[in-house]
């Protein structure tokens, strides 16, 4: 069984958050990853959230929580995001929607909101291939109200992120600077994955299938 079995917990564990999984739960779990099935696993605890093509699997993710800012602080830009970001004084930073951000193997970019239950992620956005991040880590000492917390994994905090695609207007959302991509065993930050072309996501997955066909060999 590979040292990194257990990476693959990780987006299952973040979508029930503080649900304990059995020990049964984990020794069918690392059986599945031992056998080459990782990355399926990996794909298979997001997908129920987005409307994917046929073969499209999800590669990477990222959570975290929505921006409740002036619709105006998206009209002038990254710098006026960044600046209205007082207007969200009031705003109870507990309770915050969740999102879930996910790069799929088609290089496209799918953001899901809560709207309801904890579960009830919903596909509110998506963008073409080659969609970029920009990362603002200090943008959390401008929100007036105390931190905003990341539901999944309250200690760390979110950073404000600006996701924009050629042609779209900058979407600002809080997302955890700590990030999954399938096949690695470690964190990986959104600006060390974005932007990515559909040939490049695409052989993201191919080399994590090729990793977990040559576990069953």
């Amino acid at each position: 069984m590979p040292e990194f079995w257990f990476m693959y917990l990780i987006p299952v564990v973040a979508i029930i958050a503080a649900v304990a999984y059995s020990q049964m739960a984990r020794a069918q779990i690392g059986v599945a990853v031992a056998t080459g099935q990782g990355p399926i696993l990996f794909h298979n605890a997001f997908a129920k959230n987005f409307d994917l093509e046929h073969e499209e699997h999800i590669v990477a993710f990222w959570q975290g929580v929505v921006y409740v800012g002036s619709d105006e602080g998206t009209q002038g830009g990254v710098a006026s995001v960044v600046s209205f970001f007082v207007a969200e004084d009031g705003i109870d930073n507990r309770r915050r929607p969740a999102v879930l951000l996910v790069l799929t193997s088609m290089g496209r970019v799918l953001l899901a909101e809560q709207q309801g239950g904890a579960d009830s992620l919903v596909e509110v956005r998506d963008w073409e291939p080659g969609a970029g991040a920009e990362v603002y880590p200090d943008a959390m000492d401008r929100v007036v109200g105390g931190p905003i917390l990341e539901p999944c994994n309250p200690a760390v905090l979110p950073q404000l992120t600006i996701i924009s695609g050629p042609g779209d207007d900058p979407y600002p959302v809080w997302l955890s600077p700590q990030g999954g991509v399938v096949g690695k065993s470690t964190w990986q930050k959104i600006t060390d994955v974005l932007p990515k072309n559909k040939d490049a996501a695409a052989q993201t997955w191919d080399e994590a299938m090729n990793a977990g066909r040559a576990q069953r060999a």
